[in-house]
């Protein structure tokens, strides 16, 4: 499976794109993401290995902790330490198709009690771990039982098989782990590309009406500008 972590990066401005790729997100395939359905867990409650308590999700070593009120959620009103008294491992399968790609996203904080530290997960999909991610709670102003400092993680992945298993898996071997939310998993759908077209007419001149593509030359590209896109360019 093909697993890589995503580092998003901002377009720069000024720069003549002929063509843009869409890349279109789907809804979330994974259930119960950020943990409200399930046992009433008030303050926090621990949930062991064959426990039923988070609906959609198993604990499958360990144990962790529902948190309630305890802190605030990132997402809804509920959250996962992922160490109730030792380090827990939670997953959930979903559908995939072999072959597509999906993005997995979470939120990610550490339990500020207990100390500070860097408190670190691993997430798995299909089989494969990926790199520990990590939150640093001892130079996160923000970390704290009152706001937390959540901050969003996210990986790609290929899918290679009709079910994926994804399975969060604290590092973090006591009662004070790394906290989780807002899990969501979804399909990317690349659109078919798109053209990027003039805006005015300063974008046709000086041999700029080449960088498009479709127009025969400049006075096509001022026609298409000046009639709002009516006059159609010549080669679309």
């Amino acid at each position: 499976m093909k697993i890589k972590k995503l580092i998003l990066t901002s377009a720069v401005a000024g720069m003549v794109l002929v063509s843009v790729t869409t890349v279109a997100l789907a809804a979330s395939i994974v259930q119960n993401g950020s943990f409200e359905y399930g046992t009433e867990p008030g303050l926090y409650l621990q949930v062991d290995t064959e426990d039923t308590d988070i609906v959609n999700w198993e604990v499958v070593s360990g144990n962790v902790e529902i948190i309630g009120t305890y802190w605030p959620a990132s997402e809804g009103s509920r959250s996962i330490d992922l160490s109730g008294l030792v380090a827990g491992s939670i997953r959930q399968p979903f559908p995939t198709e072999a072959g597509k790609n999906y993005i997995v996203k979470f939120d990610m904080a550490g339990n500020p009690e207990g100390g500070s530290g860097i408190k670190t997960l691993t997430a798995d999909v299909g089989g494969d771990p990926i790199s520990p991610f990590s939150f640093d709670t001892t130079n996160h102003t923000k970390n704290t039982k009152e706001t937390m400092g959540w901050e969003t993680r996210n990986f790609e992945f290929t899918a290679t098989a009709g079910t994926t298993v994804l399975t969060f898996t604290s590092n973090v071997d006591s009662a004070y782990g790394p906290a989780l939310d807002n899990v969501i998993v979804e399909e990317i759908v690349s659109l078919p590309p798109q053209t990027v077209m003039p805006a005015d007419k300063e974008e046709c001149k000086k041999d700029g009406w080449e960088e498009f593509g479709v127009f025969n030359n400049q006075g096509d590209c001022v026609s298409y500008v000046e009639t709002d896109g009516q006059n159609e360019p010549a080669n679309q």
